[in-house]
């Protein structure tokens, strides 16, 4: 009996606090669809991505944290090369060794022999933007090499840095205001959906923080892949057109004849000691013969 007096009094102070709590001033909206993300930010129309000229220098982005400077442009380099060269490890080497001198770093590097026997090198490296030029040079200047394809992209993402650092704010100012709701709450359920929507807000900044990241390490650093082979053999029958291939058998021909006369010589000059000899003791033998049969027809005789 005692107990359920203590229960009945614990439920009767609480309702009267929540009386008290809301016959005082009205409670601050708790939820987020009073709160505009495009509230309170300074348009970048002075400076817009891929302008040129004065105003295309400094791109700044006015916010309620202070100024964030931007670059003119951001811009992304690939660099592809298909090289061949008979001299495959000294030149594979030699390119392994290019983005250590500019201050790079080698990304994969993968050496297999393909189908038809020839070396193959798949290399991937990555050399500051800044210093692009002066590796591209220095593979280039690679004499034993002949370069097969070359091709090179670019991808400019000013736009996307630009857009991603004014949401990226934006979502900031959302999450300040969503954090002093949260001290506003006047339930556990209104803290509970505050604290979901702060959850949500924090996750797609932590995105687009990320997202940032990754523009600034594809802008920083130029990737550039090489692909290393060594010379392909000619498949049987692609030689050319009849003349060519006419052409190409009567000089197998007279490559074989030249073999086989040399072979010829050799064997030759080789045995031409032997015949002499033979010769000499032929001849020595046929005189001990001829001597012989004369004594024997003057005793005859």
């Amino acid at each position: 009996m005692r107990r359920a007096i203590f229960i009945l009094t614990g439920l009767v102070m609480l309702t009267a606090c929540g009386k008290k709590g809301q016959s005082g001033a009205s409670p601050a909206p708790t939820s987020t669809k009073g709160v505009s993300e495009t509230e309170g930010y300074t348009a970048l129309e002075e400076a817009k991505p891929g302008q040129s000229g004065a105003g295309a220098q400094n791109l700044t982005l006015t916010t309620s944290s202070g100024e964030i400077k931007l670059p003119e442009r951001m811009v992304a380099y690939t660099v592809f090369w298909e090289m061949e060269t008979e001299k495959f490890n000294d030149v594979a080497d030699r390119i392994v060794s290019v983005p250590e001198k500019y201050e790079g770093y080698i990304v994969s590097s993968n050496i297999y022999k393909t189908e038809n026997s020839a070396w193959t090198a798949d290399i991937i490296m990555k050399v500051p933007s800044d210093r692009l030029k002066e590796a591209e040079e220095e593979i280039k200047g690679i004499k034993e090499a002949e370069v097969i394809t070359y091709n090179k992209t670019s991808q400019d993402i000013t736009e996307e840095y630009l857009d991603l650092s004014i949401r990226l704010e934006n979502k900031r100012r959302v999450l300040e205001r969503m954090r002093s709701l949260l001290l506003k709450a006047n339930s556990v359920r209104e803290a509970m959906e505050v604290e979901n929507e702060i959850a949500r807000i924090t996750e797609e900044i932590e995105r687009m923080e990320g997202r940032m990241r990754f523009l600034q390490s594809i802008t920083s650093y130029s990737q550039i892949q090489i692909t290393l082979h060594e010379p392909y053999p000619t498949p049987l029958g692609q030689e050319g057109g009849p003349l060519k291939i006419m052409k190409k058998s009567f000089e197998v021909a007279a490559t074989l004849f030249t073999y086989v006369t040399a072979a010829m010589v050799v064997i030759a000059g080789g045995l031409l000691p032997l015949v002499i000899l033979a010769l000499i003791i032929w001849l020595i033998i046929w005189g001990i013969i001829r001597s012989r049969r004369a004594k024997r027809a003057k005793a005859s005789g």
